[in-house]
């Protein structure tokens, strides 16, 4: 019984753990990209993380515009033209 409870207290710890460092990595990874550090990000911000690896897939610039406005939308819940952090949190922690 001892040794049930002390793998089940374990593994609750590394969940929360777990937790810890997504919320951490949000944090960090949101505020790379908010580039006029205002707190949220517009859609020139976000196209900016995306711009790379599009370029790559070889999206045209059109599809390139698309789905970064697909994105703001996907992201941008409460319709305000930005995304915060919470919003932006929703992303990472699916």
């Amino acid at each position: 019984m001892k040794k049930l409870i002390l793998l089940a207290l374990t593994s609750l710890s590394l969940t929360a753990m777990a937790n810890t460092d997504i919320t951490h990595f949000v944090q960090i990874r949101f505020t790379a990209l908010d580039t006029d550090n205002n707190g949220s990000l517009s859609l020139t911000e976000l196209r900016g993380t995306n711009r790379g690896w599009m370029t790559k897939a070889g999206f045209d610039e059109a599809k390139q515009i698309k789905k970064t406005e697909d994105k703001m939308t996907q992201l941008d819940t409460n319709q305000d033209k930005q995304v915060s952090i919470e919003e932006f949190s929703v992303l990472h922690n699916k």
